[in-house]
């Protein structure tokens, strides 16, 4: 008898994150969708349960030895899971790849286009004479070793290599030696060492200065003769120098610490504003430090490659009159008219072999196409108030754009709108948004933006990739609450006594980190051939601190008890501590108050980080300022989109402007005005459908966009 196959996933006990001992089934074979508020728990059954489950499958191909080391590592939190098949994950907020990933590299095309190139094209030998494709060239690049690649010339005798699959690529032996292949290089940014010319040095004017490490150099600046205490921009041109382009010297001073503590005769090795940045990005090594050090920098387009990222000697090989790069930047469409082209015009008897390399090159070409996403290059990188000051640019062929005139409204929240590769990114992300950081600075604008006009003076990009990917982030930390909780635990009786600075309350230095896991909570097990696996640190179970250090209490907690408590348990405990009561209200004016002082931020979902980092924004005034979000109700309940509005209301009620790049029915239907681009996308689209205020264009004619508006609009009125 035929033993009956399972119908569906049985999932009983999970306990994962938010999950109180839940029990579901899952029927196998089917769409499913899991549903539910931010924080429910969505993200804790379908990654912390069924995917963390279904991929331990994978192990049984594995040897015992392999499978009983790893086990060692945490399981999911739930008593059984049965019938789950093996598990692949298409995360909402996926690993930000390394800048050298494209289209082509990320679907695996530009591998076979780099073997196309390399059996088909046409080499150069080293006096500039063209070789045409043949089965020779092709068989000689088959080779292996020295042979490999290995042509004569046939006009001047002499002996050369082709170059192989492998030098076409630009994440290897082919890369530009100028930028490394990213086709940019990376230089430091004389305009963002002085923050404000307005400030004095000694409030901040030098933002170099204010690097780790860094704090105590106005003194020595003050030491050598420079005035501290007026604008920046009343130095003298020498004074200026100095601070700018000083040289590297050592001053014996009196230097009065952060925390008090006075040092006498103490060596001070001066850095200049450059040195500061320079050094700083050599030795730091986190995440956060380096992201701080890269807001010194600006980049500009390669001037070997080009952009292109490639070694220029391997642009002179074509394949069908086109180099690698002009291929690789054709819209992913326009690739099967190429194929045909070059398959029209090779040898007879290398046609059986094209044709096998163009096969492979379609079949993984074509889900892009069935995705719509035709207009890709594989190069490619990823209330009415009536207001009459608004910002207006002109935007040139870009793109997808066709000579585009926008105007967006001040003060107002705005919904950019239209079908994928309409040219919503190429406007606003590629176009605006540049344009204001650029006449901020005074610098040039992007080439493709005109007549430029804006009041804004500063943009804050929104969206919801984690925060950090580094489990030392947490909420207290991102927020300025953890800085307060360790100067309010230095303060107290034990902590005089035993000398503690405000760093022995930071995990995060080894004078109160545990000394097992350094600070964060957990141990890393190295599992060869396998990605390492963690499980909570045996020494503090999790609490990231060392023992001494917890014995510290204020009010009878320790500061391991204050980061176990959520938002709403921590307000009534600090109602006397009006800066840590400040951040607390801001958490749960933005609907947080659920989570944990402690929680590490980059667990939390898509709409928790998004809320999270609009906190820090919403004390105080933000009239200069344009806050853009790029698809925020991806993923979210229609109870937080309504929370995500309330938020953003709260911005505008600031004197914010708000632009959202959105598809959302609920998020537009809330915006104050519509630009809608269309009316398809890619080459059909690129132009501006409709503009205005949103009741204005729910009827309007030509645009798709309002069409589904006004039906979804006449569903509520019934």
């Amino acid at each position: 008898m035929t033993a009956k196959l399972p119908t569906q996933i049985e999932v009983r006990g999970g306990r994962v994150h938010n999950l109180k001992n839940i029990d579901v089934n899952i029927p196998l074979h089917k769409f499913v969708a899991i549903s539910g508020l931010s924080g429910s728990g969505k993200s804790s059954l379908a990654m912390g349960i069924l995917y963390e489950e279904g991929s331990r499958r994978y192990l049984d191909a594995l040897s015992t030895y392999m499978r009983r080391r790893i086990k060692q590592g945490n399981q999911a939190n739930v008593i059984s899971v049965k019938h789950i098949p093996s598990a692949l994950a298409l995360r909402q907020r996926p690993t930000i790849p390394s800048e050298r990933a494209t289209v082509g590299t990320m679907s695996e095309t530009f591998n076979i286009l780099r073997l196309i190139f390399s059996r088909l094209g046409s080499p150069v030998c080293p006096n500039g004479h063209r070789l045409k494709p043949s089965l020779e060239i092709a068989e000689a690049m088959a080779k292996s070793g020295e042979e490999m690649g290995q042509l004569t010339c046939p006009v001047c005798g002499v002996k050369f290599y082709a170059p192989s699959a492998e030098q076409f690529a630009f994440n290897s032996d082919g890369a530009c030696e100028e930028c490394g292949g990213t086709g940019k290089v990376r230089q430091l940014d004389d305009s963002k060492l002085i923050s404000d010319s307005r400030l004095s040095i000694k409030d901040g004017a030098v933002a170099s200065w204010s690097l780790p490490g860094r704090n105590f150099m106005p003194n020595v600046a003050e030491h050598a003769g420079v005035r501290i205490d007026i604008p920046y921009k009343d130095l003298t041109d020498k004074e200026k120098d100095f601070v700018l382009n000083g040289p590297e010297k050592k001053y014996k001073m009196d230097f009065l610490s952060g925390t008090g503590r006075v040092f006498h005769d103490f060596n001070a090795l001066y850095e200049n504003a450059h040195q500061a940045v320079l050094r700083s990005a050599k030795t730091s090594k986190s995440e956060r430090a380096q992201k701080r050090i890269s807001e010194f920098f600006s980049y500009q387009i390669c001037p070997v490659c080009h952009g292109s990222r490639l070694k220029p000697e391997l642009l002179k090989q074509l394949v069908g009159s086109l180099n690698i790069n002009e291929v690789a930047e054709m819209p992913l469409g326009d690739l099967i008219a190429w194929k045909d082209q070059v398959l029209k015009s090779l040898p007879v008897d290398m046609q059986k072999m094209a044709n096998a390399l163009f096969t492979e090159f379609v079949d993984n070409l074509q889900p892009l196409l069935d995705l719509g996403l035709d207009y890709l290059t594989m190069a490619r990188k990823r209330a009415e108030k009536i207001n009459s000051v608004k910002i207006s640019f002109d935007v040139d062929h870009y793109f997808n754009l066709q000579d585009v005139h926008a105007a967006i409204p001040v003060n107002q929240l705005t919904a950019v709108t239209g079908f994928s590769g309409a040219g919503k990114t190429s406007l606003i992300l590629d176009s605006l948004v540049p344009a204001i950081q650029a006449q901020a600075k005074g610098e040039t604008l992007p080439k493709q933006v005109k007549n430029f006009e804006s009041p804004i003076n500063q943009v804050v990009s929104v969206d919801t990739s984690p925060i950090g990917k580094s489990t030392r982030s947490t909420v207290a930390t991102y927020t300025s609450i953890m800085d307060n909780l360790r100067k309010l635990f230095a303060r107290q009786s034990l902590a005089k006594e035993k000398h503690y600075t405000p760093t022995y309350f930071s995990y995060n230095n080894k004078q109160g980190a545990c000394p097992t896991c350094g600070g964060t909570g957990i141990v890393t097990l190295d599992i060869q051939f396998l990605p390492d696996m963690q499980q909570t640190c045996p020494t503090c179970e999790g609490n990231r601190y060392n023992h001494e250090v917890q014995k510290v209490k204020w009010n009878g907690y320790s500061i391991v008890d204050i980061l176990n408590l959520d938002i709403n348990e921590a307000l009534p405990v600090f109602k006397k501590e009006p800066k840590i009561e400040r951040d607390l209200l801001l958490l749960k004016e933005v609907g947080l108050d659920y989570l944990h002082l402690g929680e590490s931020t980059p667990t939390l979902s898509g709409g928790e980080a998004q809320r999270l980092k609009l906190v820090t924004h919403l004390s105080h005034k933000q009239n200069d300022t344009l806050f853009v979000f790029d698809e925020p109700t991806i993923g979210l309940h229609p109870l937080d989109v309504k929370v995500l509005v309330q938020v953003m209301q709260k911005l505008l009620d600031q004197g914010a402007t708000i632009i959202t790049i959105t598809h959302d029915l609920n998020m537009i239907v809330n915006a104050d005005n519509i630009l809608d681009l269309g009316p398809r996308g890619g080459k059909n689209g690129g132009k501006v459908v409709a503009a205005g205020q949103t009741q204005d264009l729910i009827d309007h004619p030509v645009s798709l966009t309002t069409e589904y508006l006004a039906n979804y609009c006449r569903q509520f009125k019934k």
